[in-house]
């Protein structure tokens, strides 16, 4: 493994703070750092984590909106309709808890891992849960079909 400062937890640390966004490390993940996001569709929570031993740089935005059980399947359905086509991640929901997320992943095998390189996990990540926050509150919080809010949304 080649990081720019030792360990990939430490190389995601100094890519937040050249982007001067301020993070913490989180105590109920390991080897993880937390930020807060501001999108031009919301605000969020998002996660790093440093797999040091299998060498993988995970980033996760976490929605925010859980979905209720009785909009869980067309939750699914939007992000099944958000995921068709996505090659840089994907999202997911915890089915029993409604948690929504989007993830994006890179594997840091043999890789130095520049600021240049972690923009690249960090931000589509960024912008394609900004992108498609609007349909997925739609989904959530009206009574229009998955397929409406998809059809609705505005993402290219």
């Amino acid at each position: 493994m080649t990081v720019s400062n030792g360990t990939i937890l430490e190389a995601l640390a100094e890519f937040f703070t050249g982007e001067g966004w301020p993070f913490h490390k989180m105590e109920d993940e390991e080897n993880s750092l937390q930020i807060g996001f501001q999108g031009d569709n919301g605000l969020w929570n998002c996660f790093a984590k440093a797999r040091e031993e299998t060498n993988q740089v995970l980033f996760y935005s976490i929605c925010p909106v859980i979905a209720p059980p009785g909009k869980r399947g067309a939750v699914t359905e939007y992000i099944t309709r958000a995921n068709y086509g996505i090659v840089t991640g994907n999202f997911e929901m915890d089915i029993e808890s409604g948690i929504i997320r989007y993830k994006t992943y890179l594997s840091a095998e043999g890789i130095t891992l520049t600021p240049q390189v972690i923009r690249q996990v960090v931000f589509p990540n960024l912008l394609l849960t900004d992108k498609f926050l609007p349909g997925l509150l739609k989904t959530v919080y009206s009574d229009i079909s998955p397929a409406e809010a998809w059809e609705s949304a505005d993402f290219w």
